[in-house]
Order: structure tokens, then C-alpha cells, then sequence
């Protein structure tokens, strides 16, 4: 692997930040995504809300990796494209279970 060198050793990981990352993350996203849930339907929302979370997380992320860090430019492009995939389905996942019960749309 040509960046190898980049990264820590295997087995030499700090697992805890690892944890506590995506901890902040699924804190902090279902606290944002609950500030600007609308009375709309889920699937928009989170599709906007999944976007949103790639626009600020990932591509700022990747592209100040990719101009200090020699990364190969098709390792960049291919981590953008898998982190829209993984931003999108997790604020369609965040939206699916935040939204209401189905008896309460009903109701309205």
C-alpha cells in the first residue's frame, strides 16, 4: 500500500477514539437532525440531512487530507463517493427512526 506509512501500524490503533468519534458523531448528528426535522416526509428529509452531513464532514475532511498528505487523487475520489453513499444512507436511517409513529400521522 503506497500510504502505508501514513497510518498507524496494525494492532497499534487507539480503538477508544475510534469509539468515542462515532459516539460524538451519533449524539451530535440526531441532535442536529432533531433541530431541523419539518413536518415533511422522512425520506426527503433525510436525504437532505444525509447530504448536508457529507458536504460538512466529508468533503472538507478529504480534500484538506488530500492537498497536506500524499494520497493518490483515485483514493480521494473513491473516499468522497463511499462517504456520500454512507452520509446518505445514514440520515435516511437517522430520518426512518426519528420520524413518528405511524398512528400519530394517522391521527393527524
Amino acid at each position: 500500500m503506497p500510504v502505508a506509512n501514513l497510518y498507524r501500524p496494525e494492532g497499534q490503533e487507539k480503538m477508544v477514539f475510534i469509539v468515542l468519534a462515532y459516539l460524538a458523531f451519533a449524539i451530535g448528528s440526531v441532535w442536529a437532525y432533531a433541530r431541523g426535522v419539518e413536518n415533511k416526509p422522512w425520506l426527503g428529509q433525510g436525504l437532505r440531512f444525509g447530504i448536508v452531513l457529507w458536504l460538512i464532514l466529508s468533503v472538507p475532511w478529504f480534500f484538506i487530507t488530500y492537498a497536506v498528505q500524499p494520497i493518490p487523487a483515485l483514493l480521494l475520489a473513491k473516499q468522497i463517493i463511499m462517504e456520500a453513499i454512507d452520509k446518505i444512507l445514514i440520515g435516511v436511517i437517522t430520518a426512518a427512526l426519528y420520524r413518528a409513529p405511524r398512528s400519530s400521522v394517522l391521527a393527524e
